[in-house]
Order: C-alpha cells, then structure tokens, then sequence
C-alpha cells in the first residue's frame, strides 16, 4: 500500500466534506489540502506537491481543462463530477478514474486501487494533458 498525498478540487464546500469523508476509509490517502477554483488548485498544487488530485471539472465558471497542461503529468487525477456530459473529454486526459456526483463508495474504491496499481507498474505510460488530443481508451483491470 502506497501513502498518496492528495488534494480535493471542488467549488463545492459541501461536496470536499463528503469526499473527504468518503476517503476516511482508505489510510493510505492523505488529504493534503482543499481548493475551490484553478488557480487556487494550481497554488496548492505547486506548495504542496500532491500524487493525486481528487479534481471537478466545473469550477466557478471554468474548466479545470487549462489549469491541467499546467501541472506536472505525474499527477493522478480522478474526476469527480455531476455532469456526465464531461466524461468523454477526461478520456483526452490521463487520468485514473472518472466518479459521477454523488460519489458511489465502491466506484472510489476502485479507483483509488487504479491509482495504486499505476504507481506499481512501469509500463503505464503517461503524457502530457492536452486538451486537444483524439480520444484514447485506457483499460484498467
């Protein structure tokens, strides 16, 4: 079990509660820090240097998109967000896992254990987060 520092990106104060507290079960994640816009999330993502980013897409009238060509593309992200319309768009992302609003736990779960077992195995290979790359499936098992 790897410790994974992570932040919780979200506009809404109530929904980082709840994901704060739906990752209580899992000890390995450490919640770092919380932010409610980009460039708040690119403040705490450069003081704090977090392996994962827990992110919503939506963010006070932007889109997380921009901000993700900015950070460094060893970062997991899992998007967390209550538009499925959004979910073909993260497929140009690399990122570990998509969970729709509310948070289903069990979808968490697998998530988190995506992030995991992509920090364990060298062939996972990551690139950089364009916000014009075709679409790419990513497998997981």
């Amino acid at each position: 079990m790897t410790n994974l520092k992570a932040i919780i990106v979200d506009e809404e104060r109530l929904a980082r509660v709840n994901l704060r507290r739906l990752l209580e079960p899992f000890p390995e994640i450490t919640i770092a820090g919380e932010a409610s816009s980009c460039e708040s999330a690119l403040e705490l993502i450069n003081l704090k240097n977090p392996q994962l980013i827990f992110l919503d897409i939506q963010l006070h009238g932007e889109t997380c998109y921009d901000m993700l060509e900015l950070i460094d593309n060893s970062i997991n992200v899992i998007f967390v967000t209550a538009f499925d319309e959004n979910a073909i768009h993260t497929f140009n992302m690399n990122s570990v896992g998509y969970l729709s609003k509310p948070v289903n736990p069990e979808q968490l779960k697998i998530a988190i254990e995506r992030v995991n077992d992509s920090g364990n195995n060298p062939e996972i290979e990551t690139h950089s987060y364009q916000y014009s790359d075709g679409i790419s499936v990513h497998l997981f098992s």
